[in-house]
């Protein structure tokens, strides 16, 4: 594969500890089991729209941290929708992170919100109404210049 054809993204794909859309909270520990399994792990897609016949790349990174789920990743701008995901991710048209995941073990707290103990993350896509705030993708190829 052509690297110039590919553009490396990065961004927070959820957030521990924050109210979603779907009155969901995820916690810091949801994603510890599915990380030590290396085979899901390398099996998370990267779609867009959550529509899993469009898929836009691949992750190459995902790493839970103090502050919620980080990724990196490659749109492979050899596809037809990965190259339209670049463009409108560079140009911040589109840059809304979402998970697709089942949740395993979960409970609900006394103002019904829906907390997320451990999850099974299926895929990440590039969406254009994210169901957390602030989540967001952006170009990573370049060096940062302050």
């Amino acid at each position: 594969m052509d690297n110039d054809n590919q553009l490396r993204v990065g961004g927070y794909a959820c957030f521990f500890h924050h109210l979603d859309q779907n009155n969901d909270i995820i916690l810091e520990t949801a994603f510890d089991k599915f990380l030590q399994q290396p085979l899901l792990f390398s099996k998370v897609k990267f779609l867009y729209q959550h529509d899993i016949t469009r898929p836009i790349g691949r992750w190459t990174h995902i790493q839970a941290d103090n502050l919620g789920l980080y990724v990196e990743g490659i749109l492979d701008q050899n596809l037809a929708d990965g190259m339209n995901a670049s463009i409108m991710t560079r140009h911040k048209i589109i840059n809304g992170l979402s998970i697709g995941y089942k949740a395993n073990h979960s409970i609900y707290n006394q103002d019904n919100h829906r907390i997320l103990q451990e999850i099974t993350l299926f895929e990440i896509s590039l969406v254009t109404f994210p169901m957390q705030a602030n989540t967001h993708l952006c170009d990573i190829s370049q060096p940062l210049h302050f």
